[in-house]
């Protein structure tokens, strides 16, 4: 895509304004008064995300807050492939498949 100079130089200075201005200490987060994304829009759709296996067994500390806190919907990212489900031929492994659905059970 094309940009002329100065549009360019804008949209970079204001990045780097916004990143700048995210990173700063003075700043404290107040988060606990903003409503979390699935219940501002829990009358119009489902909020969802990707979940990997440590995530599911709860070894991510951050997805452990954020997951339940801003989401009612959760799909696989890559314990649900055919690799991990049918291990060899004839072999089946459900359990993280079964783990993912308690974890969604969880954050319904």
């Amino acid at each position: 895509m094309y940009f002329k100079k100065p549009a360019a130089y804008f949209f970079a200075g204001a990045c780097a304004v916004l990143m700048l201005s995210s990173c700063s200490s003075s700043q404290k987060s107040t988060t606990s008064n903003i409503p979390s994304l699935k219940k501002v829009y829990k009358d119009d759709f489902l909020i969802g995300t990707a979940l990997s296996w440590p995530q599911v067994q709860g070894r991510d500390p951050i997805a452990a807050t954020l997951v339940p806190q801003q989401f009612n919907a959760a799909t696989p990212e890559n314990l649900m492939k055919a690799e991990e489900m049918r291990p060899s031929w004839g072999e089946y492994n459900f359990a993280q498949a079964d783990a993912l659905i308690e974890y969604g059970k969880k954050i319904k």
